[in-house]
C-alpha cells in the first residue's frame, strides 16, 4: 500500500511537469518521454536498415546476398510498404560496401563515386511536410549529400536533406534550389554546428515543416531555421550518398546504418521512440 501511494505521489508530482512539456521544447519532450522503441508507422515511406541482410543484394538485379563484411551492395530494398527499392548505376566500383563492426552493420560510401539510385521520388517537398532520420558514422575529413531528389537531366533543381556542409564537415545542413535555379535554401546555412564528431555514430533527424528546417542530432535540437518556397521543383530521381542530379556529384564519406523518412512531422514522442529505434541499429 505505502508502495502504491508513493507512486501516485510521484505521478502528481510529474503531471505538471508532463503537461508543460506538452508545449515546451521539443528536447524536453523527448527527455520526459517513455521508454519505447518503435518506429512509428503512420506515414512512413522509406525504410532502409543495414542490418536486414534479407533487404540486400550485390548486383543491381537483385542476385546473390548480402552476407558478409566486404561485400559490395548493388541492390538495398525499402522495409516500409512503399517498396521504395534502390540500386547502383552499374555491377561496378560504385556500389556501396557492406561493413560489419563490433556487431554493428552498415553500407559505406566512400566520398568519391560510390551511390545507389532510384528513379522516381517520394515527393517530400511536394508534401511539403517530412522528417527524415539518418543513422550514419561520419567522417568529417570529407562533406556530401546523405538523402537526395533531384532531377537526372539538369543540375537544378534538387532537395537534399541532409547533409555534410562544405563549410565545416562536422555541421550539418540542407540544400533547396528550384527548377529556376533559385536557391530557396543554402548549403552554407549550418543547421546544426560542430554537432558530428569524426568516426562517431550519429543519428541526424530533419524536420521539414514546409516554411522552416530544424535538425537534432541524437535528442540535442539545433535552432529553427525559416525558409520561404517559391517556384516549382520537378524531382525525378532521388540518390543515396550523392546529389542525384545530373552527372551525380556531392559524395560524402560516411557508414549508414539506416534511413527512416516519413511523409509528416513526428511527434515528440514519436520521435523518442523513433531515434531509441535508430540508435539501437548503432549498438546501443
Amino acid at each position: 500500500m505505502r508502495r502504491f501511494f508513493l507512486s501516485l505521489l510521484t505521478a502528481c508530482l510529474l503531471a505538471p511537469q508532463i503537461a508543460a512539456a506538452q508545449t515546451s521544447t521539443p528536447v524536453m519532450r523527448v527527455l520526459l518521454s517513455p521508454q519505447s522503441i518503435s518506429l512509428p508507422a503512420s506515414g512512413l515511406i522509406l525504410r532502409l536498415e543495414a542490418d536486414n541482410l534479407g533487404s540486400q543484394w550485390q548486383t543491381i538485379s537483385g542476385t546473390t546476398a548480402v552476407a558478409a563484411d566486404g561485400d559490395l551492395v548493388g541492390t538495398w530494398n525499402d522495409l516500409s510498404t512503399s517498396a521504395f527499392n534502390f540500386t547502383a548505376t552499374a555491377d561496378d566500383g560504385t556500389r556501396l560496401t557492406h561493413k560489419i563492426v563490433n556487431g554493428v552493420h552498415s553500407n559505406s560510401c566512400d566520398g568519391v563515386d560510390d551511390k545507389l539510385r532510384r528513379s522516381g521520388v517520394l515527393g517530400l517537398y511536394a508534401n511539403g511536410k517530412a522528417t527524415v532520420m539518418v543513422a550514419i558514422t561520419q567522417d568529417t575529413s570529407d562533406t556530401g549529400t546523405i538523402f537526395s531528389e533531384a532531377n537526372s537531366g539538369v543540375s537544378a533543381p534538387f532537395y537534399q536533406i541532409p547533409l555534410t556542409t562544405a563549410a565545416d564537415a562536422n555541421d550539418v545542413g540542407a540544400s533547396i534550389r528550384n527548377d529556376a535555379v533559385t536557391v530557396i535554401h543554402p548549403a552554407t546555412t549550418i543547421l546544426a554546428d560542430e554537432a558530428l564528431f569524426n568516426n562517431t555514430n550519429h543519428v541526424i533527424t530533419t524536420f521539414d515543416t514546409g516554411s522552416s528546417l530544424q535538425v537534432f542530432v541524437g535528442n540535442v535540437g539545433y535552432t529553427t531555421t525559416a525558409y520561404t518556397r517559391s517556384g516549382a521543383l520537378t524531382l525525378n530521381i532521388t540518390g543515396l550518398c550523392t546529389d542525384a542530379k545530373n552527372g551525380f556529384g556531392n559524395f560524402p564519406k560516411v557508414y549508414i546504418q539506416g534511413i527512416w523518412v516519413w511523409n509528416r512531422l513526428l511527434e515528440p514522442l514519436e520521435f523518442a521512440s523513433a531515434l531509441r529505434y535508430a540508435k539501437k541499429k548503432q549498438g546501443f
